[in-house]
C-alpha cells in the first residue's frame, strides 16, 4: 500500500512539473514583432523626380516613369526613356545624373526611401 501511495505522489508531481503552456507575454527574442520590417513608419512616396517608387504601380508625377534598377536595388521616378539622350538628365540636387545605355536617367540613389 505504501508503494502505491509513493507512485501516486510521483505521478501527481510529474503532472504538476509539466503544467500548462507558457502564458507569459514576454517575447523569446528581441524585435518589434512586426514581421518583415516593411517600413510601416516610412513617409509616403510623393512621385517627384528621383524619388523612390513602386515599379508595379504608376505612382510617379507628370510624365515621369518608375524605373527599376535591379542591380542597384532601387526603383526611382525618372524622365521617359530617351529624353536624356537628347537633353541630358536633370540634376539631383547638386549631383549630376548620368544617362544609361538604355536612354534612362540613373541617379546613384533615390532621394528618399518611402512606402
Amino acid at each position: 500500500m505504501r508503494i502505491l501511495a509513493v507512485l501516486i505522489a510521483m505521478t501527481l508531481a510529474s503532472f504538476a512539473a509539466c503544467g500548462g503552456g507558457d502564458t507569459s507575454k514576454t517575447p523569446d527574442a528581441a524585435g518589434s514583432g512586426s514581421g518583415s520590417g516593411s517600413g510601416s513608419n516610412l513617409p509616403a512616396c510623393t512621385g517627384q523626380l528621383y524619388d523612390s517608387c513602386n515599379a508595379n504601380a504608376s505612382n510617379c508625377m507628370g510624365s515621369n516613369v518608375c524605373k527599376a534598377y535591379g542591380a542597384s536595388g532601387f526603383s526611382v521616378c525618372v524622365p521617359p526613356q530617351g529624353q536624356c539622350t537628347s537633353g541630358g538628365c536633370p540634376m539631383q540636387g547638386t549631383s549630376a545624373v548620368t544617362c544609361n545605355n538604355m536612354g534612362f536617367c540613373k541617379p546613384n540613389a533615390p532621394n528618399t526611401t518611402c512606402k
